[in-house]
Order: structure tokens, then sequence, then C-alpha cells
């Protein structure tokens, strides 16, 4: 199995079902994992406490729980943009990362929000993304057997 990082064989693309199930996998799987840290480290006591780490993974968990509200336009974006990488074989795990996070990015500036905000929202789900596709679709990514 074939991990690649920046190149990818030139014209190899998912079906659209494969790009509709990654979308969508995209757009729940980190609110799950998001709400889930939320329940779990919710504090049980006041806030003056110190946050510490299962405060940190509380507010983690938050920020991913609530992602959801701008990760469909960032994937409107990106999905357009990854098709495209895809069929010029540039559509590797750290172009994925990278592509996230600009999308985040820009996408917080535009709506007026702090890119560094977003960036690491748009980051995480760019990895989701290329993660569920690589899953999905794994003659897509494998860089061993050329077109």
């Amino acid at each position: 199995m074939s991990w690649p990082a920046l190149r990818t064989v030139a014209g190899r693309v998912p079906t659209w079902r494969q790009f509709a199930l990654a979308s969508l996998i995209t757009l729940i799987a980190p609110v799950v994992v998001g709400a889930s840290l939320s329940i779990l480290f919710a504090p049980a006591h006041g806030t003056d406490a110190a946050i510490g780490f299962g405060g940190a993974l509380f507010i983690a968990g938050f920020y991913l729980a609530f992602s959801f509200y701008l990760s469909w336009l960032g994937l409107l974006v990106a999905l357009p943009l990854s098709i495209m990488a895809m069929r010029r074989g540039f559509a590797g795990w750290a172009v994925a990362l990278l592509a996230g996070l600009a999308v985040g990015g820009l996408i917080g500036a535009g709506l007026g929000l702090a890119p560094w905000l977003t960036a690491p929202a748009g980051l995480i789900h760019g990895g989701t993304y290329w993660l569920a596709l690589r899953l999905l679709a794994p003659a897509v990514f494998d860089t061993r057997a050329q077109a």
C-alpha cells in the first residue's frame, strides 16, 4: 500500500460516489470526534481552575464539534481543487494538508474571522478528506503500479 506525500499517478481520479462519501466523512468525522472529546473532558468543576490537559482537549473538541458550520464551505472550494490535483498527479497527503490549511485560512479571512483560528480546522479537514479518499479508492493513490 502506498501513502504518497506529494506525487500520485496523473489521471487517476476516484468515482463521484467515492468523492461524495469522502466529503460526507470529512463533514461528519471531525464533528463526532470533537463532540466526543467535549463530552469526555467537560469540566466537572467551576471554570476558575487551571485548564490543564483535559481542559485543552475539551476546548479542542468544542472547536471541532462546531467546525461543521464552516467546513462545508471549505469543501465547496477544495473539492474542485482536489479533482484538478488528482488529474495532474499532485494529490499526496502533504498536498491535502497544506491545501486544507490554506483553504481554512482563506475562508476565515474572507468571512472576517482570524485565519489562525480557522486554518487548523482546514488542516484537520484536509487530512480527513485525503484519508477518506485513500481508504475508499486505494488504487488511485497506488504509485507502485504506474498507469
